[in-house]
């Protein structure tokens, strides 16, 4: 391990000079915005091949991104500001505690609209149905592919396995009610059909409220969240649903994570790093001083090309 925190390098990333370690983990991010906003140009031919500036002169002042899941969530938006709350809006959207909160499900909404369209690239496409200049949609989305390329780097071995085990009783259990409910509409005898019908689903409702709140019972710790982010950026590359998107600071987590695992070796690396110089700047003042145990400390300073502090320190 060296001195700095080091990336798995990509290739085309380093044909146009984009370096890939970083004496701190907050400088990798620094230099990552700022890289972007001065090779935008280059990064686009790379990051952004199948650009199609026809269509994009079509689109870049339109109001509105017509894509379904975007669309539905706009449309639950409207619904739940005119104060109708449904199940779905909120359940596997925000913490139970928040459900009854429409302004909390409302920002969580439209956390998901800005995620889906920065995964989807809809809104390098769309920026003003995002309320954002051209500019700024072209340096987020950008930002988003660098980082994608990176974690597609990363190898999962650096990450837990998520086994999904919380959700296995939850999906045996939904599976054979669905197995059922199959079966029950089969039946040819309508009142029992109908009933059991009635039946199953307010089990398989049951079981999803169940879920919804295992789920945020939980307290996720990073080393998982950064699994789970990976795992999606790693595994899909196109369009998705709006559930599975990740943002610019979920992807700068899985990174974060990634880095930190180096810590240790790099703090050891910089801790022994100068000590041979220290070593001999620290005899060399101390030799002159037993040769002119009359100097002063701003002559011995001066002689010796140190600072007065340091003089005094080995006096």
């Amino acid at each position: 391990m060296e001195n700095n925190y080091q990336l798995p390098e990509v290739e085309k990333l380093k044909q146009i000079g984009f370096k890939f370690e970083f004496e701190t983990i907050k400088g990798f991010y620094n230099y990552s915005r700022k890289f972007v906003k001065e090779n935008d140009d280059e990064l686009f031919k790379i990051l952004i091949p199948d650009f199609d500036y026809k269509e994009y002169e079509e689109t870049f002042e339109s109001d509105s991104y017509p894509y379904y899941p975007i669309n539905d969530a706009e449309d639950r938006i409207v619904r739940i500001i005119t104060g109708t709350i449904k199940k779905d809006d909120y359940r596997f959207v925000v913490h139970p505690v928040h459900k009854d909160e429409p302004e909390i499900i409302l920002n969580a909404w439209r956390s998901r609209i800005q995620r889906f369209g920065l995964d989807s690239k809809g809104m390098l496409y769309y920026p003003k149905a995002f309320d954002l200049t051209p500019e700024q949609a072209i340096e987020a989305t950008l930002l988003n592919e660098l980082y994608r390329r990176i974690i597609w780097t990363l190898p999962f071995s650096s990450f837990i396995k998520n086994d999904n085990s919380l959700f296995k009783p939850f999906q045996k259990q939904s599976e054979l009610l669905r197995k059922k409910f199959k079966t029950s509409t089969s039946l040819k005898d309508e009142k029992v059909n109908k009933f059991r019908i009635k039946v199953l689903k307010h089990n398989l409702e049951k079981i999803s409220d169940n879920l919804y709140e295992e789920m945020f019972s939980q307290n996720m710790a990073t080393a998982e969240k950064a699994s789970l982010y990976k795992e999606r950026i790693g595994f899909k590359t196109e369009f998705y649903e709006i559930r599975e998107t990740t943002n610019l600071e979920n992807k700068e987590l899985v990174i974060r994570y990634y880095l930190k695992k180096q810590s240790a070796a790099v703090q050891k690396a910089k801790k022994s790093r100068g000590k041979g110089i220290l070593e001999a700047k620290k005899n060399k003042i101390i030799k002159y001083l037993a040769d002119h145990p009359d100097a002063n400390n701003t002559k011995v300073a001066k002689v010796l090309g140190v600072n007065r502090k340091t003089v005094r320190k080995y006096r």
